[in-house]
């Protein structure tokens, strides 16, 4: 079973904020939590920090956005307190190493799941360009009848370069 990066959507804004009670939650159990929940805590501990940190990169180079950027740092700050703060002190520092590992795995395999399932030369797909169909020689036609691999256009997506 892998995690699915991109079946989730996001929330409001504004339904965002938190008080000290609903940021101070009880902190997973090593013993009796599933290991999977310690992945996607250290996974969103992650995102929640490098998006902050993007933020930081984004407020010194755009004055006008600054007030918007700090609304969302603060709601994005709040977050990243609200999920560090679920991993217990109990951890070993071997079980967190060994935590990240397995997250560098899964996201790994989530990416790769999803790299696999787009079809290979795609319409858009990065590296690729049009080229003569060579079921049909690029007329379009196997055996009189529309061919089955460009869809009767004469024209398949190709990898340049190796892609």
């Amino acid at each position: 079973m892998t995690i699915n990066l991109f079946d989730k959507g996001g929330c409001p804004l504004e339904r965002q904020r938190f008080t000290w009670k609903e940021l101070v939650q009880r902190p997973i159990s090593k013993l009796d939590d599933d290991a999977f929940t310690r992945v996607r805590i250290i996974l969103m501990n992650g995102v929640e920090h490098d998006a902050l940190r993007m933020k930081q990169v984004m407020l010194r180079m755009n004055r006008n956005a600054r007030v918007a950027l700090a609304e969302l740092m603060r709601v994005e700050h709040e977050q990243a307190t609200m999920v560090n703060w679920l991993l217990s002190s109990d951890h070993s520092p071997l079980e967190t190493t060994i935590g990240f590992e397995q997250t560098a795995i899964e996201v790994t395999a989530s990416v790769a799941s999803v790299d696999l399932a787009l079809p290979a030369g795609a319409p858009g797909t990065p590296a690729t360009g049009k080229d003569a169909c060579p079921r049909g020689g690029g007329s379009g036609r196997l055996g009189g009848r529309s061919c089955p691999g460009c869809q009767a256009s004469g024209k398949v997506n190709v990898g340049i370069g190796g892609a």
